[in-house]
């Protein structure tokens, strides 16, 4: 998916009209994030993922059923953070979950494709 922007060159900005306007296309790829392993802790589960120095953050969904019917998500910010444990967990019951990378330009946010869904059980 591509937007339109306007970036200035030059040290002060007057008019829009001013010929130093250009405009300029961002590409952005949506590829799917990877998930590397999930593992049941106590009440917790520990959530690593392939960590992407392009994004602004990622999103954990979590659920007990594999359609991620009454899902719940968390937000991780920072591109270099590549691990989470989700806690407050049922003891012995088993999770799905699936991780998603987002990046933030111009104020919008798109978001990559959820990865593939792995399973663990608290402990």
């Amino acid at each position: 998916k591509a937007f339109a922007a306007k970036a200035f060159k030059g040290t002060k900005p007057e008019l829009k009209t001013n010929p130093q306007w250009q405009d300029f296309k961002v590409k952005l790829k949506k590829k799917e994030q990877r998930l590397t392993s999930v593992k049941g802790a106590k009440k917790a589960l520990k959530v690593k993922w392939k960590a992407d120095k392009r994004v602004s953050g990622y999103q954990i969904q979590y659920a007990a059923n594999a359609d991620f019917e009454n899902a719940k998500t968390v937000k991780v910010t920072g591109a270099k953070k590549a691990s989470k444990t989700v806690k407050k967990l049922k003891s012995g019951k088993t999770y799905y979950v699936r991780v998603r990378a987002y990046t933030v330009v111009a104020k919008k946010t798109y978001y990559s494709k959820w990865s593939t869904p792995k399973t663990a059980k608290a402990k």
